[in-house]
């Protein structure tokens, strides 16, 4: 992680950018909105690197890679709703 540490803002923004999509409220969009606004290309212009950049910086920073995250993060959110 220490050779990635130039990327932390990027990083940061995307993270910032995936839990404000997560806790959206995606009733009212189309079925497949969530998806397109967390595609490795949206994800990759936030942060203003490659996708396969962004995948390896990622994984580096949170030791997940990003649909993991996305998935994990999902699942706290529901059960926080749920409680």
């Amino acid at each position: 992680m220490k050779g990635y540490k130039i990327y932390q803002a990027q990083i940061d923004a995307v993270l910032h950018y995936i839990n404000m999509m997560v806790q959206h409220n995606w009733s009212s969009e189309p079925p497949n909105e969530f998806n397109k606004m967390l595609s490795i290309d949206t994800l990759s212009d936030i942060a203003a690197i490659s996708s396969r950049n962004l995948h390896l910086i990622f994984r580096a920073y949170t030791q997940e890679s990003i649909h993991q995250y996305i998935n994990r993060l999902r699942l706290e959110y529901a059960l926080y709703l749920l409680e």
